[in-house]
């Protein structure tokens, strides 16, 4: 026992930082001009945010990047990934279910207006993050073609719904994990997914306060 207090986290890392980010660069040349047809279902997405059509998109991006980057790609360098894409193929198909339950209802405005936050960050704000870095711009994160804006949006979404307890829980799970890389690999913006994901159980769980008449 005295032996597994002398790891650390970076010590269980199967691959450098290097390793990483270079694998979404190979990941978009690999995929180009597909991101131009996922950033258009992206702003198809955000147009009918707060809407149960809007969990459709989200589950085919979920279906993708399950398929396309865990699967096909994270897979290489990390043996867990093909684990994680199951998780991620489920959460597809939940919110495809969960899209045709009819009281899905949009929730208070506060809420819907995080929730569109959140869903244009994604589509806007996170394929760039890398060029904001200093790091190629090729490595940016696409929807539906990576974890990392499909979850942001997804959350984004389900504070604009109010969708069921259970749709949440992976999304949530992925920002802990992707918090927990990225800090490992001492990447400035490790923070960004574990901070959109404590907004959004804190605005799920905080109480809407009525208006006085």
């Amino acid at each position: 026992m005295a032996a597994w207090s002398t790891y650390r986290l970076s010590d269980f890392l199967l691959f450098s930082p290097e390793t990483y980010f270079r694998l979404f660069e190979l990941h978009n040349e690999t995929l180009w001009p597909w991101q131009v047809a996922a950033v258009i279902a992206g702003l198809a997405m955000l147009a009918v945010t707060g809407q149960p059509l809007a969990l459709l998109f989200a589950g085919a991006a979920w279906l993708l990047t399950a398929w396309l980057w865990l699967y096909e790609r994270y897979a290489t360098i990390n043996w867990a990934a093909e684990y994680l894409a199951y998780g991620f193929a489920l959460q597809g198909l939940l919110l495809w279910f969960f899209a045709f339950d009819r009281e899905l209802q949009p929730t208070d405005s506060r809420s819907r207006a995080f929730g569109f936050m959140l869903v244009v960050c994604a589509l806007a704000l996170q394929p760039l993050l890398p060029w904001m870095l200093g790091r190629p711009w090729q490595q940016g994160e696409v929807f539906a073609l990576m974890p990392g804006p499909t979850v942001v949006a997804t959350l984004g979404l389900l504070l604009a719904l109010r969708a069921h307890w259970l749709l949440l829980v992976l999304p949530l799970a992925w920002c802990a994990i992707d918090g927990a890389t990225l800090w490992t690999m001492k990447a400035p913006a490790f923070w960004l997914l574990p901070l959109a994901g404590l907004l959004t159980l804190v605005l799920r769980v905080m109480p809407v306060k009525p208006r006085p008449d």
